[in-house]
């Protein structure tokens, strides 16, 4: 099983990072992202570069990201707290054009009136634009389309998730 994970690497990198090594040791291969370590991004300070990415324009990077999306079997969004950044919110866009093959996951449910706080001072067309999303999320849900937490995730693919439950019981 082939998967990508997309995310604000800005806000969640660590967790994102913890993800890729809980999938990778059940044996799922996570695409994108492939590498762990980042540098200091001089240049563009808001996008997370990987080492061995310095050289490459981050336009060429979400081309990249985009491309994983294409080869894998899901998809999943990394919205703690609801935050969903734009180019999270492309890359979903980018699975939903793919078709029926890659199974999207949110690892929460999109929750409106933490997506508008975050968002700040935005309109009301803007607000209600989130509202019919996440109202597009639930349907979507509803056709098995999406699927909502790891939890899904782990059923849909039949993943055995012990040492999920043993980090827990651990805290």
């Amino acid at each position: 099983m082939k998967v990508v994970i997309s995310g604000s690497f800005r806000k969640h990198l660590q967790g994102i990072l913890k993800l890729k090594r809980e999938l990778e040791e059940r044996g799922i291969e996570v695409i994108k992202p492939n590498r762990i370590k980042t540098i200091n991004n001089i240049d563009n300070p808001d996008f997370v570069k990987f080492e061995g990415e310095e050289n490459i324009h981050p336009y060429i990077l979400e081309m990249e990201y985009f491309d994983a999306i294409g080869e894998c079997d899901a998809h999943i969004i990394y919205n703690e707290g609801s935050y969903t950044g734009n180019s999270a919110l492309y890359e979903f866009g980018a699975s939903m054009a793919k078709g029926e093959n890659t199974k999207v996951y949110f690892i929460e449910r999109p929750n409106p009136n933490k997506m508008i706080e975050q968002k700040g001072d935005i309109d009301e067309a803007e607000k209600q634009d989130i509202r019919e999303f996440c109202k597009l999320l639930e349907d979507m849900e509803r056709h098995r389309v999406l699927g909502i937490g790891l939890d899904q995730l782990y059923k849909d693919f039949n993943i055995k998730k012990q040492s999920i439950d043993r980090d827990e019981e651990e805290r």
